[in-house]
């Protein structure tokens, strides 16, 4: 039986990391966040693009068998599609703007240990008083979007009810000449797409409701290959501040997270030489950052692995 079919939902997420790593979180009370398209998937949004933008081609097929569909409106819906899916594509470079903060929903996992921390340490947060108060330091909390991974076609439910969803609230944008657009979110006022609005160009409209109603599914996919991870992603849009650290290929676009240090319910060490030192020296950490009376629980991990 595969992992994924395993994932615990025990309000938990898990970070993995080095003793750098570990000293930066804890000490800066921060997390990093990495530019999507330098992540260690090459693929990384280009994998969930693929998947969005051939369920929205599919869900066009199926709309267009449907015997009432106009014909001057289907085509505009096409157009309206695929002006939607070059924005997602490339226009603009979406990926641009796109911030990855990767955690598990496994704890002590070998895998994870291998990857990401050998002789590291693995930090359990409370999820959601840390995706709150990462959303909090944003100067906009809608920027910040959390939620699992889903990995391959075998593990993803419910796009082509999505997708179904989106081309018809398209097609009745394009083909209602009464339509009501602020029951769409269109509004005259909108700093944005004010004019748009204004001058009721339902096609560009069309294409907007599509792009904004999928964009934000693309960064929680991946391939099957992946699916042993179970990673928990938090993704921020546009951050308010972008730093770079070196890496082997340049410099890396990265934004900081500040999270409320009581998220942190344990710090687990993990397998390796000088586990009981380790653990003293960690303990010496927490106290000096945190007080003695910390209720931050010290775990050692519970595999036999060597490393």
């Amino acid at each position: 039986m595969r992992k994924a079919y395993m994932v615990p939902d025990d309000g938990e997420v898990h970070h993995y990391t080095d003793t750098t790593g570990l000293i930066g979180i804890i000490q800066g009370r921060k997390l990093w966040a990495t530019n999507i398209q330098f992540l260690n998937d090459s693929l990384e949004y280009d994998y969930g693009l693929q998947r969005v933008t051939g369920a929205l081609r599919n869900s066009l097929a199926r709309l267009k068998t449907v015997d009432s569909l106009e014909e001057s409106s289907a085509a505009e819906l096409e157009k309206s599609l695929e002006i939607a899916i070059d924005l997602l594509g490339g226009k603009g470079n979406p990926k641009d703007s796109q911030f990855v903060c990767c955690l598990s929903n496994y704890g002590d996992d070998l895998g994870q240990w291998r990857g990401y921390a050998q002789e590291g340490y693995c930090i359990t947060f409370d999820r959601d008083e840390l995706t709150k108060s990462i959303a909090a330091s944003q100067d906009d909390e809608r920027s910040v979007r959390h939620g699992n991974v889903t990995y391959g076609p075998g593990y993803d439910w419910g796009m082509e009810q999505v997708t179904d969803a989106v081309l018809s609230r398209m097609y009745e944008i394009i083909s209602e000449s009464d339509v009501d657009l602020e029951k769409y979110g269109f509004f005259e006022s909108d700093p944005i797409f004010g004019e748009i609005i204004r001058a009721r160009n339902r096609p560009i409209l069309a294409s907007i409701t599509c792009m904004t109603a999928v964009q934000s599914s693309i960064p929680f996919q991946k391939e099957e290959g992946f699916a042993d991870e179970q990673e928990m992603r938090l993704c921020v849009s546009h951050p308010d501040e972008v730093k770079f650290r070196p890496s082997n290929i340049g410099p890396i676009p990265y934004a900081e997270l500040d999270f409320n240090p009581a998220s942190v319910k344990a710090i687990t060490i993990g397998p390796g030489l000088n586990i009981e030192l380790r653990q003293s020296t960690l303990n010496y950490l927490l106290a000096h950052e945190f007080g003695k009376d910390h209720t931050i629980e010290v775990k050692k991990t519970a595999l036999s692995f060597r490393g």
